[in-house]
């Protein structure tokens, strides 16, 4: 991320490369967000990231209330609003849910995010590999 005086601030490198695609691409481990003076606390991922919803709770959890999440798809999404934003996480989307505050109350540990759990299950799908096209499985 580049500040208005040319200066990079931070980076993000995405934790979730598009294996197999992307081989010889090593992930990141730091999550990026930073503040733009008068407008909001702003997190950075990429592409592929967005299919593990951990990477975006985690930058909610560190504060950020826009995330800019770089793909190459075309979405023609909705306006960003942060007093919305900022409205929904205190009273909640359509004063229903509070996600964010469930989260952070909640006292359940999700033991699957834990590299000593029994991901056996895991391991029997087999190695991550590009599929070829017309195969029957």
């Amino acid at each position: 991320m580049i500040n208005p005086a040319g200066e990079i601030i931070t980076r993000y490198e995405k934790m979730f490369p598009f294996y197999p695609y992307e081989a010889g691409i090593t992930p990141g481990s730091a999550f990026c967000v930073f503040d733009v003076e008068d407008v909001g606390r702003f997190g950075v991922s990429n592409c592929y990231d967005i299919w593990f919803p951990e990477t975006s709770r985690t930058l909610a959890a560190m504060g950020a209330e826009v995330i800019l999440h770089p793909v190459m798809t075309t979405y023609i999404d909705r306006d960003i609003d942060l007093d919305q934003v900022r409205r929904q996480r205190r009273r909640g989307i359509r004063t229903l849910g509070q996600p964010l505050k469930s989260w952070r109350d909640n006292q359940v540990e999700f033991d699957i995010y834990r590299k000593d759990y029994d991901h056996s299950y895991l391991e029997s799908l087999g190695a991550l590999s590009k599929p070829h096209r017309n195969c029957p499985e």
